[in-house]
């Protein structure tokens, strides 16, 4: 994963699941506006990829972004953090952008 801006993150509870807080530039570059905040999410090879909703993606994941601050949450459940391997009570998160796709893993 190339370095960036948005390099390592801490989950944050939620009750029974973990979020993502994603700023509110992440979320333009990824052309989310506040009347939609839907997104597709697919694992692969202990990755997270996190993409705007698109109609032609119907049989991938699809959530909702929830507001918070100036910014948004993505909720994560224990299994879809197993998936990465992802401890969120010791474990920090490497995001990064690739075309307008966030990608969330597990940091070193």
């Amino acid at each position: 994963m190339q370095n960036s801006q948005y390099s390592k993150k801490q989950l944050k509870t939620n009750g029974n699941s973990w979020f993502l807080y994603i700023n509110k530039t992440i979320t333009e570059l990824m052309g989310i506006t506040k009347d939609d905040c839907r997104v597709t999410l697919l694992f692969e090879k202990k990755k997270l990829y996190v993409q705007k909703y698109l109609d032609n993606n119907k049989n991938l994941l699809t959530k909702n972004l929830m507001k918070r601050g100036g910014g948004y949450g993505l909720i994560l459940s224990q299994p879809m953090l197993a998936l990465l391997s992802v401890n969120p009570e010791k474990d920090f998160i490497d995001i990064d952008m690739e075309d307008g796709i966030l990608v969330v893993q597990k940091s070193d």
